[in-house]
């Protein structure tokens, strides 16, 4: 998004320095209080006004009226800088997650909740200007990882997950305990909490949960439980990777939950 607004932002500066009076008014007309479709959201509100400082930025110096001097003026004091920075090369790396393992390793439960709370799904959107964070997406890798180390734990924790918490927590916790050996009735209490809460890739990771078990004792109801996803979980939607896609029959139904389930 920044590189599009910098080529808008070049084709601004020449254009101010040599249209007329007449078009230099409206080319300010349409740059004073615009918005982009981030900054317009919830999240996006604190850095509503970013790229707008960066476009009249791009305006000729010399030829600047009076109100987008004043309008600049704001924009600098609101976020402490006189200018955006150019677009930086392409790069790749390691998004980490908001709290590391060494520290999540020593949260209590109520920590881990508000965490949660805190670090939930993003709309992949970083912050102009800031290194990546991550998201609930990172964060819970560290809570599959803590949960293979104390099975029982998070999954009591599991139960206690309000609603709208973000279902990789979920899904985490669900892999976590995979194979653990759980008390049955917990795990049956984990794949109700699980179904309860819903959410993408939950019922797909129940089934799994419920195969890696399986050489344990498992209750009817959870049985009861994988029958109901593989009659009407709505994962697949539809019949897309056989018609756009050279994936097998096999994989495409181990890959989703009814398939699994079957």
């Amino acid at each position: 998004e920044e590189a599009r607004h910098w080529v808008s932002r070049e084709l601004i500066a020449a254009a101010s320095a040599r249209c007329s009076p007449e078009n230099l008014e409206r080319l300010v007309d349409s740059l004073l209080y615009y918005t982009t479709r981030r900054e317009r959201t919830y999240a996006g509100l604190r850095w509503r006004g970013w790229a707008e400082l960066g476009l009249l930025n791009g305006l000729d110096p010399k030829r600047r009226p009076d109100r987008t001097q004043q309008r600049v003026a704001e924009l600098r004091r609101k976020f402490l800088c006189d200018d955006v920075p150019e677009p930086s090369p392409m790069m790749s790396g390691f998004i980490p997650a908001p709290i590391p393992e060494n520290r999540a390793g020593r949260m209590n439960d109520a920590q881990w909740l508000r965490a949660m709370a805190k670090h939930g799904d993003t709309d992949g959107w970083g912050e102009p200007g800031r290194r990546w964070v991550g998201d609930a997406s990172q964060q819970s890798q560290v809570l599959e990882n803590l949960t293979k180390q104390q099975p029982s734990r998070f999954a009591q924790l599991l139960l206690c997950m309000p609603f709208g918490t973000s279902a990789a927590y979920v899904c985490a916790v669900l892999r976590g305990v995979a194979g653990a050996g759980l008390d049955p009735q917990l795990l049956l209490a984990v794949v109700e909490r699980a179904q309860v809460l819903g959410g993408a890739e939950i019922g797909r990771w129940v089934v799994w949960l419920a195969h890696d078990e399986a050489g344990n004792q498992l209750s009817t109801e959870v049985l009861d439980i994988v029958a109901g996803i593989a009659a009407a979980d709505p994962d697949p939607e539809d019949d897309a990777w056989w018609q756009g896609s050279d994936e097998d029959p096999q994989s495409a139904g181990l890959n989703s939950a009814r398939g699994a389930a079957a």
